[in-house]
């Protein structure tokens, strides 16, 4: 009987130790940390978004790509470029007002993504024209 008693002891203290566990487990569950903390990382989710909406081609034609924290997001931009092949389409406006300077005025837009540093939720994709 004696033997019965303290197996039936041992069982209830190990029952009672899981449910502890179990408990405190729960309670002090962490999510993954998803934070934003540098412009590599908001590049790297802009630059994923951006592909599967506007596709691969035009989204590396943007490069290089910018990401500046403002606040608590990440304004992240592809660039406007110039090649000599599409001069003639995309140039509007040459301003030759002082001979040091020329502003060129160009056609075009480019993919802005607006991202959450603290969780790195995409909270806004468009493309300027």
């Amino acid at each position: 009987m004696k033997k019965q008693l303290t197996f039936a002891v041992i069982v209830l203290a190990i029952v009672a130790i899981s449910i502890a566990v179990t408990d405190w487990r729960r309670n002090n569950f962490k999510p993954e940390d998803r934070s934003v903390s540098d412009p590599k990382a908001a590049i790297a989710i802009a630059v994923d978004v951006w592909t599967r909406i506007y596709g691969a081609k035009k989204i590396a034609a943007e490069k290089p790509y910018r990401a500046n924290l403002e606040g608590d997001v990440w304004r992240v931009e592809g660039s406007l470029r110039v090649s000599p092949t599409d001069v003639d389409d995309r140039i509007i406006h040459i301003d030759s007002a002082s001979p040091k300077t020329h502003r060129v005025v160009v056609v075009g837009g480019v993919a802005t993504a607006i991202i959450s540093k603290t969780n790195g939720q995409v909270l806004s994709v468009y493309h300027t024209k």
